[in-house]
């Protein structure tokens, strides 16, 4: 059981087309309410080698109930093979803001 009603998600890739496909299926099938890309130099150390690469970050607002669905859908259709898929907890926000991030995504779905 998440601490928190509220996530954030980041999940980063490397082209606007696949920053595109994963905003348009989160948002179409309900599992966000909102999600910001930024542009980041991304430095990290893959197969035994220092790299650098120009990625999109996606900030992925939802219900904390939903990351498991929701990095089962991403590792469908991600390019990479090892996606960073991160959640941070909310721990408060503006009430008016979570009642519309509430509203805005489907309910959980149960197992």
């Amino acid at each position: 059981m998440p601490d928190s009603e509220f996530c954030v998600i980041l999940v980063t890739t490397n082209t606007k087309e696949s920053s595109n496909e994963l905003v348009s299926m989160l948002l179409q099938s309900q599992l966000a309410a909102c999600i910001q890309t930024i542009p980041v130099d991304s430095h990290y150390y893959w197969n035994g080698q220092i790299c650098a690469d120009q990625e999109s970050l996606l900030l992925i607002k939802t219900r904390s109930a939903l990351f498991q669905q929701i990095q089962d859908e991403i590792i469908k259709i991600h390019p990479y093979d090892t996606p960073q898929i991160v959640q941070l907890p909310v721990t408060a926000g503006l009430p008016d803001y979570l009642q519309w991030l509430n509203a805005s995504v489907v309910p959980v779905r149960k197992k």
